[in-house]
């Protein structure tokens, strides 16, 4: 009872379907009717045959019945009017309707005859022929075609002096005999022959043409070849515009290619499989638009079903096609592509886990390619195979004689050319060969005298060389007593200095007990400002040893913590009163690195150093973390001082430069120290982010080696 109520549903609304389609025609061909009676009484007015041309096209493309007698009309009135042109449009528009009716053929060749001899006229015969050729080729059986095929090879192969437009013929023939082929190179070789020619033809030459991308679409979907069929009906869209074009300079604003465009962008969606989804979008959204403005498109469901197959299958929505699919199926064999259909259900049913709908496909391909081995046929791919190379071979040999031909007539002026060349050839050599003689007397004149001069200038060199061994050996020596000179200096200045504050911190403690806090307090100002002293003069005695890259570097196993701590314990006694010095990893176990801890101490004792003389208030934090992935370990120093002015971040790192000019200090502690930092294989910046003072970073390599 359900399954007769939903029968009875879908049939009502197939009558719904039917009638709404039936009303939209009934409204459209009252619309068109009022068209074609206006131009009508227009035509009664037209004083001329161009002018009433012009009419009698629109009137045409406004009609829906009964269309012959206007083209009948439209090519007499062409005729009077000396529009070739149109003439053979009529001709081409009744040879597509009575193509498969043979009796015509005479017909639509006597009327092509009517128009003056010439290459488009010639064309437009060829094509007559051909259409009807083509139409009864589809009649026969496939004995008949293999046989038809073979004698049409036959004949090909057997004339090679014939004209363009009998070998147009027989190579539409032979493709369209071929194109249920299953080799494709074969039938891909004769279809590239006949394109070479027709492409020869000027591009306005529009029926041949597409008569041809007709065929090689029809062709390459048959055998699963889908980038040269997306191809061929790319080049149908270029035609279908130029028709358009040349329809327009007609004045024929009712003209429409719907149905051609169509039928491009379906066969361009069988090809989903190479589409991308951009692709398959475009084209389905051109086919959706051309049906919402064609009324015979829009009333034709199941040609609008089977683009949306199609659609589906390139955008994976299987569940949705597998119906749909079934359906065409059902409706038989004589279905275009129909194995296209066949692959398309099996992929989908195998797509969604159909096993049922699986099996039902894979018994229609598997039924598919038995009929195809099941044709019998008296000639053999490969003897047509045999038969295309025959016909290649004499066109090759044919071209090869022509190209001896004009081999031999290049060779005798080439001959003469070469033969007045060697003459001038050998003039020059003789003209050559004198002038060469002179300059090798000159040349030998002056080699002597230049051997002369090399043999002094090597005498000289080599003075010159001992001299400046002479002079490098006393630059060593210069250097070594620099070296010694700065050793010296650093401690005969150390050593008197430290005494002045051994002795201050002796006479502190000598003093009465009232006294002893007053004069401790200078003795440490003493203490600070001896220490001063020395680190400027250090600096300025390294300076040169550093800028020449001469320091050296001594890597050794080294405590940090023993390294963070000498620094610490150098610089406390220079931090002002109130200000706390921090130590972020004290009570961390301890860790050892290759490095050297002189240069490492020297650079820390400097940014703790820097901390202390621009931090009066707050703290001075010195961190350090160990990272063994990239080899290296970096110290922090983050004090709470008045900070480093915005736009001198970097300056502050060049020689001899301070952000307060009335500090103590030559300018030359931060220099040094990116110096050695560098030296080291390391780095040494200022954080910009942190504003609450200054944050100065340090790295260096634990392993000696750089990250």
């Amino acid at each position: 009872m359900i399954i007769r109520l939903f029968q009875s549903v879908r049939v009502l609304r197939l009558l719904m379907v039917a009638v709404l389609a039936l009303t939209a025609c009934v409204g459209v061909h009252a619309q068109d009717s009022d068209k074609v009676d206006s131009l009508r009484d227009e035509l009664a007015k037209a004083s001329t045959p161009a002018d009433s041309l012009v009419i009698l096209h629109n009137i045409y493309d406004c009609s829906r019945f009964d269309r012959v007698p206007i083209l009948d009309m439209i090519f007499h009135t062409a005729e009077r009017a000396g529009d070739y042109r149109s003439m053979l449009e009529v001709v081409f528009v009744l040879t597509s309707s009575y193509k498969n009716e043979p009796e015509r053929e005479a017909e639509m060749i006597e009327m092509v005859d009517r128009v003056p001899e010439s290459e488009a006229q010639k064309l437009q015969k060829l094509y007559v022929r051909l259409c009807f050729q083509l139409a009864n080729i589809q009649r026969m059986s496939e004995d008949e075609r293999q046989q038809e095929l073979l004698q049409t090879l036959k004949n090909y192969r057997e004339h090679p002096g014939l004209d363009v437009f009998d070998r147009i013929r027989y190579l539409f023939i032979i493709c369209t005999n071929l194109r249920n082929t299953t080799d494709a190179g074969l039938l891909t070789s004769y279809l590239h022959e006949l394109q070479l020619i027709i492409d020869d033809f000027p591009t306005d030459e529009l029926p041949i043409r597409s008569i041809f991308y007709a065929l090689s679409s029809s062709t390459y979907l048959n055998n699963n070849m889908f980038a040269q069929a997306l191809e061929a009906n790319r080049h149908m869209l270029d035609i279908v515009g130029e028709f358009d074009k040349f329809h327009e300079s007609q004045g024929r604003i009712y003209r429409n290619y719907d149905g051609s465009l169509y039928d491009c962008y379906h066969n361009m969606l069988m090809c989903y499989e190479i589409l991308s989804d951009e692709e398959i979008d475009r084209y389905y959204n051109n086919i959706l638009e051309i049906v919402s403005r064609s009324l015979r498109i829009r009333t034709n469901i199941d040609m609008q079903r089977r683009s949306r197959i199609f659609y589906l299958m390139g955008k994976r929505r299987y569940s949705e096609a597998l119906p749909l699919i079934r359906e065409q199926l059902d409706n038989g064999r004589g279905l275009p592509r129909y194995h296209l259909y066949a692959d398309a259900y099996v992929k989908a049913a195998e797509a969604v886990g159909d096993k049922e709908a699986l099996l039902h496909g894979l018994q229609i391909i598997n039924s598919l390619l038995r009929e195809r081995l099941d044709v019998k046929s008296d000639v053999s791919l490969g003897e047509l195979q045999t038969i295309y190379d025959v016909d290649n071979l004499k066109t090759r040999n044919k071209d090869l004689t022509a190209e001896i031909q004009r081999a031999e007539i290049k060779t005798r002026h080439q001959s003469v050319i070469a033969s007045i060349v060697a003459i001038l050839v050998v003039v020059c050599l003789l003209v050559w060969m004198i002038s060469l003689a002179v300059h090798s007397r000159w040349l030998a004149k002056h080699l002597f005298n230049a051997n002369q001069k090399l043999v002094e200038e090597r005498n000289a060199l080599k003075e010159t060389y001992t001299k400046l061994l002479a002079v490098r050996d006393k630059a060593k020596a210069a250097d070594r007593v620099k070296n010694d000179f700065v050793e010296n200096m650093s401690n005969e200045i150390s050593i008197p200095f430290r005494a002045i504050v051994e002795y201050s911190h002796l006479i502190a403690d000598l003093a009465e007990e009232d006294e002893r806090p007053y004069i401790r307090e200078y003795g440490e100002i003493m203490s600070v400002n001896t220490d001063l002293i020395v680190r400027l003069v250090n600096d300025l005695l390294e300076l040169p040893e550093i800028e020449s890259g001469s320091l050296s570097v001594h890597r050794s196993p080294s405590s940090v913590l023993s390294i963070c701590n000498i620094a610490l314990d150098l610089v406390k006694k220079h931090v002002a009163p109130g200000v706390k010095i921090i130590f972020a990893n004290a009570g961390q176990p301890d860790s050892k690195i290759i490095t050297d801890p002189q240069r490492v101490e020297q650079v820390l004792i400097q940014l703790l150093s820097n901390a202390a003389k621009f931090t009066e208030t707050g703290s001075i934090t010195l961190a350090y973390e160990i990272n063994p992935a990239k080899d290296k370990i970096t110290f922090t120093v983050t004090d709470t001082g008045i900070g480093v002015p915005r736009g001198m971040e970097e300056a502050i790192f060049d020689r001899f430069v301070k952000t307060d000019p009335t500090t103590q200090g030559n300018g030359l502690g931060l220099y040094i120290s990116r110096m050695i930092a560098d030296l080291m294989n390391g780095s040494l910046r200022l954080d910009a982010t942190y504003r609450k003072g200054a944050r100065f970073i340090f790295t260096a390599p634990i392993n000696g080696i750089n990250s």
